[in-house]
């Protein structure tokens, strides 16, 4: 566990993402690249250390809740025993560690539980590197579809043209 803590400062260790597309993906492979999400995996120091304000700014709703009311029931049936009140910032604190061991974990359920899809995983030196490294690989498998408002405007205009102006359009000699 301490050799986890320890490699995450290292800057030879090897990143791992776990990439989500969500429900009501865009038909433009561009826009579904935009709306991709890269969840790493490993220990995570924020959502040890602020725990509540990591889950909030995550959007993880069901798992604030949960932390709220373990933390709550577990420093309430502590201090009804008579246990110090060191320990139970021990317990909390302990709480907390392993949220931060945890935090890829309970994003991606949160991310599942929102219909959110896991489309691959990647893994580099570095989040840049494995963005890289997915859409190059992702990219080439999408097909290419023209945007929504290009084929609005193309019907606009071949509603307004003439027919002598769209056949000479769509023939290509305009």
């Amino acid at each position: 566990m301490i050799s986890l803590l320890l490699r995450s400062w290292d800057a030879r260790h090897v990143a791992a993402y776990t990439v989500h597309e969500p429900a009501d993906a865009p038909s433009d492979r561009i826009d579904r690249a935009e709306a991709l999400i890269f969840v790493p995996d490993g220990f995570s120091y924020a959502a040890a250390l602020f725990a509540p304000f990591w889950l909030a700014s995550h959007r993880l709703w069901v798992a604030l809740a949960v932390y709220g009311a373990a933390t709550f029931t577990l420093a309430a049936a502590l201090g009804a025993l008579g246990i110090a009140p060191g320990w139970i910032a021990a317990a909390l604190a302990a709480v907390n560690l392993w949220v931060g061991f945890e935090a890829s974990e309970i994003q991606r359920h949160g991310l599942s539980l929102a219909g959110w899809s896991t489309v691959g995983s990647v893994s580099g030196r570095d989040l840049a590197e494995c963005e890289r490294r997915f859409f190059e690989h992702w990219l080439g498998q999408q097909p290419i579809l023209a945007r929504q408002e290009d084929d609005t405007a193309l019907a606009r205009l071949a509603t307004a043209a003439s027919p002598s102006l769209l056949g000479r359009l769509l023939a290509g000699r305009l």
